[in-house]
């Protein structure tokens, strides 16, 4: 009566979360931050079910590798930009026309 529904699903929807938020973190900025590390964790679950007789295990390993490749991309990035504000002082020089004050000469 259940037909082929009774049996356990091959699908693997965390393999396929993994590669979309491995992309996402990767293409948009400050996203890899939180998703990142969840495409990192459901890339791990996708594998697991992959060597269990799911499909799409080329998919979780594709997702693993890009959320490792965005976190370590962002925080580099974002250790840069921390660098550079710290260097220039903060951002206080707006870089406008330097301001000379003239004294009358007697």
């Amino acid at each position: 009566m259940l037909g082929r529904y009774a049996g356990r699903s091959r699908e693997n929807g965390a393999a396929i979360a993994s590669l979309v938020l491995g992309i996402a973190s990767l293409v948009i900025p400050f996203v890899a931050f939180v998703g990142g590390p969840v495409g990192l964790v459901t890339g791990i679950i996708g594998r697991r079910r992959a060597r269990r007789g799911a499909k799409h295990g080329g998919l979780a390993t594709a997702g693993i590798a890009l959320a490792i490749v965005a976190l370590v991309v962002w925080v580099v990035l974002a250790l840069f930009f921390v660098a550079g504000t710290a260097v220039s002082g903060g951002g206080d020089d707006t870089g406008g026309p330097v301001q000379v004050e003239t004294v009358p000469v007697p």
